[in-house]
């Protein structure tokens, strides 16, 4: 899926953005703390990452990944990870897919790995379910020629 992401055009991930299917799943559980000053501290993104550790995942994957949660999570004015939704995703994406800094196979990986992690499996699982329902769509929606280039 990530070779044919690559193809997709920056417009297609702007038009498509428009088309993600509605949110109509439960609301998330909200977070029981106060976030801290910095993103790296916030607990979910620190028990992701002692997580990637424990399964011997490889500093500099694990750090980028993080990098790419912070960037994220800054980019979504500090909305907590533990509440993103496919839109957020699919925002972050685009955003990226534009020309924005970071990376996109980061961004999902990243995501991947905290919502197979995250506590509200309910809440996950709709989320999960739309984000993959997108970028489905998005692979699906015929490209102009030139863009393919």
């Amino acid at each position: 899926m990530y070779n044919e992401l690559r193809r997709v055009p920056s417009e297609a991930w702007t038009e498509a953005l428009a088309r993600l299917p509605e949110d109509d799943g439960p609301e998330p559980v909200p977070p029981p703390d106060r976030p801290p000053a910095r993103v790296v501290d916030l607990p979910e993104v620190l028990a992701l990452r002692a997580l990637l550790m424990d399964r011997r995942v490889a500093f500099d994957t694990v750090e980028r990944w993080i990098r790419a949660l912070t960037q994220t999570t800054r980019m979504l004015e500090y909305e907590r990870p533990l509440i993103w939704t496919a839109d957020h995703v699919a925002s972050r994406l685009v955003q990226i897919a534009s020309g924005g800094e970071g990376s996109m196979w980061s961004t999902l990986e990243v995501v991947r790995e905290l919502w197979d992690w995250h506590p509200d499996h309910p809440y996950i699982a709709v989320q999960s379910e739309r984000l993959l329902s997108w970028l489905e769509m998005l692979l699906a929606t015929p490209q102009p020629e030139s863009s393919q280039s």
